[in-house]
């Protein structure tokens, strides 16, 4: 029997992640299910939670932090919407990005033409403090929200 090692290629794994993909990142002081249920609200929208996509990350070995996944499929549309929280007591998800509370990924073939149409949208809703666009690239713990 050989003694064969297997490595993942996380680089490919990236790359397909965050090929037509845009981030944005959202600052709203509201708790996660009041933040979702405004976008769904306002957007006419559908974020569901997936327990099973949550992040998990660990910060010792006795403690962990997950951050909530939610996500969206529009109907007769080829993005895909996920949500993820960024800040959770004292940890971030992404921690190079302090300043946002949440995350929204949008990914396929149409993400940025969704972004550009939602991103005023977005901006109009009262309670939305803060919403800019953020570039994947310039990421360091990008691996954090690939799912």
């Amino acid at each position: 029997m050989s003694d064969k090692i297997y490595l993942l290629d996380y680089e490919e794994q990236q790359e397909d992640f965050f090929a037509d993909f845009v981030l944005i990142g959202i600052t709203c002081t509201f708790n996660t299910e009041k933040f979702v249920w405004l976008l769904n609200k306002y957007l006419n929208i559908a974020f569901h939670r997936q327990l099973e996509m949550d992040v998990f990350i660990s910060k010792s070995e006795d403690e962990q932090q997950y951050f909530p996944v939610f996500t969206y499929q529009a109907p007769l549309k080829s993005t895909e919407h996920v949500l993820y929280k960024q800040k959770e007591k004292t940890d971030f998800l992404l921690p190079e990005i302090k300043n946002v509370d949440y995350l929204w990924g949008m990914r396929g073939g149409d993400a940025n033409n969704e972004a550009s149409y939602l991103i005023p949208i977005i901006k109009q809703i009262p309670e939305i403090q803060f919403i800019q666009v953020l570039d994947p690239k310039k990421l360091k713990n990008k691996l954090n929200i690939v799912l």
